[in-house]
């Protein structure tokens, strides 16, 4: 990143199957020699750092004129031998906050962390060793609907809580909901376990949208649940909840 560049830079970290929500905890072990380089780099220098999902070319779930938009964007510079282009990152990310991180003296390292703001990467600036990208911030709008989405989850989680009690499966973690529309929909986005193409999908929306399709997924795992007691060991595998 030179001193030229007026537009904001951010560092990618691009991960199959892992679509970092903002407020949410991040874990990672760091062992590829370019990773190394980038959070070295990025820890000593403040350099900030996204993560951003990353898919499969043949069978992306971003519309495809975004597909070829990152395509080419990573294109316009020579190949690495990386996986670009037949792997490519989606089009926005969350930054991460580093909390903690522990380098071992092979270059290891354990980086913990949670997530910050969403971004929209608007190109790629370098390539090797790894990507840097322009960015701009994903600004979330506020909107009265959102109180109403509020009441809806609490009364459809509530029914979900009820129905997990009956059917013994209320072993998980209790979580302290929080007062703001938006730091709730990201907790609830986080709690529960889907599709990366689906969480992508949550973490592009506005919360009144992010709350409303949680709402109907809930709805959706409510049907897929068994009803009745069943005994422990014998639960069918109706959800990945």
């Amino acid at each position: 990143m030179t001193g030229e560049r007026t537009k904001p830079t951010v560092a990618l970290l691009p991960l199959p199957s892992v679509v970092q929500f903002p407020t949410a905890p991040f874990t990672y072990h760091i062992f590829e020699p370019r990773y190394r380089t980038m959070f070295a780099q990025c820890i000593a220098q403040n350099i900030p750092i996204a993560v951003v999902l990353c898919e499969p070319a043949a069978h992306h779930s971003a519309p495809q004129h975004l597909q070829n938009t990152m395509q080419d964007s990573i294109l316009a510079f020579p190949s690495t031998g990386d996986e670009y282009p037949s792997r490519l990152p989606h089009d926005v990310g969350t930054l991460l906050s580093i909390e903690s991180h522990f380098i071992a003296e092979d270059g290891r390292a354990l980086i913990q962390g949670v997530g910050g703001a969403r971004i929209h990467i608007t190109g790629i600036v370098q390539r090797s060793p790894y990507l840097i990208a322009e960015w701009k911030g994903l600004p979330e709008l506020p909107s009265s609907a959102n109180t109403a989405a509020r009441h809806a989850f609490t009364f459809i989680y509530e029914r979900y809580l009820n129905v997990m009690r009956t059917v013994g499966e209320l072993h998980r973690q209790r979580i302290s909901w929080s007062d703001d529309d938006e730091t709730l929909s990201w907790q609830i986005a986080h709690a529960f376990q889907l599709a990366p193409a689906i969480k992508q999908m949550l973490l592009i929306m506005n919360t009144n949208a992010r709350m409303r399709t949680l709402i109907r997924l809930l709805r959706t795992e409510l049907r897929t649940i068994p009803k009745g007691n069943v005994p422990t060991g014998n639960v069918p595998p109706w959800s990945w909840n």
